[in-house]
């Protein structure tokens, strides 16, 4: 165990197996009493225990125990809001903070739930509609989220939502499909054939030419 948590049932465990049973697995119960939780708003750290690990790793230091470093806490849903409110206001430093929030996403499922919690996606997708294939700068702020928009895998309802209201979003993708990197290439795909699996056919009219 090398970051202890504790949940709501009083129960601790090791940070990164307690998040995957909520956020990969996405249970949303206790493992062990089967209580109902809330997520990562149920996790607090267990400084006490981490100490005590810490300290016996330090006197068994003969044995060849290597002390655990404190971990650095989690990074929560304030800190992303301002990333991606930076990434919209700031033109100048827009591909900066997407980068970071890419890092941050990368890091895992809590990470991508936390973007999704903070309205990444509205943002992210207003970016991609915004793809220029003529300016370097909106290209690599395009292929940024998009590849954000990749990871932390949208919701199908919030596929169709977003299409539903316009089908910019999906012009956009198809410009990628034909004028981006091979890894933007492969994103705007994937997330095409996604979005062909929810949207109203009436709302895929104008791009499916070129698509084809």
């Amino acid at each position: 165990m090398r970051d202890p948590v504790a949940i709501s049932t009083g129960i601790t465990y090791d940070r990164e197996s307690i998040e995957q049973w909520l956020f990969s697995c996405k249970k949303k119960v206790s493992p062990v009493t089967k209580q109902p939780l809330l997520g990562d708003s149920d996790i607090t750290p267990n400084h006490t225990l981490r100490r005590l690990i810490q300290a016996w790793c330090t006197l068994n230091a003969s044995n060849g125990i290597e002390r655990i470093p404190t971990p650095k806490p989690p990074i929560n849903k304030t800190q992303i809001a301002k990333f991606i409110k930076d990434a919209n206001k700031f033109p100048e430093t827009q591909v900066k903070c997407l980068e970071t929030l890419r890092s941050i996403t990368l890091e895992g499922e809590r990470n991508s739930g936390c973007l999704k919690a903070t309205g990444a996606v509205e943002s992210l997708v207003s970016i991609i509609k915004s793809y220029d294939s003529s300016s370097s700068e909106v290209i690599k702020a395009s292929d940024e989220a998009l590849n954000i928009l990749h990871h932390i895998k949208v919701s199908e309802s919030s596929l169709k939502s977003i299409v539903d209201i316009d089908n910019e979003f999906v012009e956009s993708l198809v410009q990628i499909l034909k004028n981006g990197s091979y890894q933007s290439r492969a994103y705007a795909k994937i997330l095409l054939n996604d979005v062909f699996q929810v949207a109203d056919p009436i709302h895929l009219i104008s791009p499916t030419p070129e698509f084809c």
